[in-house]
């Protein structure tokens, strides 16, 4: 009972931030909120590309004290959405509590035009 009650808050609160603090951000997350353990789900983390600009990706995921908790560069210049898999693990492959997390996205431009940073949350409920 006490599970299901905490999954309950965690997806209302997520919902209504969603809903107050709407923002256009070029990066999402599907499914959000997600479970992780059991049997193991994933949440797919999109950034959208500029198709005509070349762009390097970095991905940052923080626990709401500050703490890095996973994080994926892609190094090579795309030009294209770039979509990466997180299985709600950290990075020494354990997975997180349940909880909300915010990703950050940097996409690093080729040339001049320096990086842009967009935020999401991530909300996790943790099934064992």
């Amino acid at each position: 009972m006490r599970k299901l009650i905490k999954y309950m808050l965690i997806v209302f609160f997520t919902l209504m931030q969603t809903l107050l603090f709407a923002q256009t951000t070029a990066v999402s997350a599907n499914p959000n909120p997600f479970k992780v353990g059991g049997t193991s789900t994933y949440t797919t983390i999109l950034v959208r590309g500029n198709t005509s600009e070349a762009m390097s990706v970095k991905i940052q995921i923080y626990d709401l004290l500050g703490k890095l908790v996973w994080s994926k560069e892609r190094i090579e210049y795309l030009t294209s959405d770039y979509s990466e898999n997180w299985d709600g693990k950290n990075s020494k492959g354990i997975y997180v509590r349940s909880g909300v997390y915010v990703l950050f996205a940097t996409k690093i431009f080729q040339g001049d035009r320096g990086f842009e940073r967009d935020k999401i949350r991530l909300a996790v409920i943790r099934v064992n």
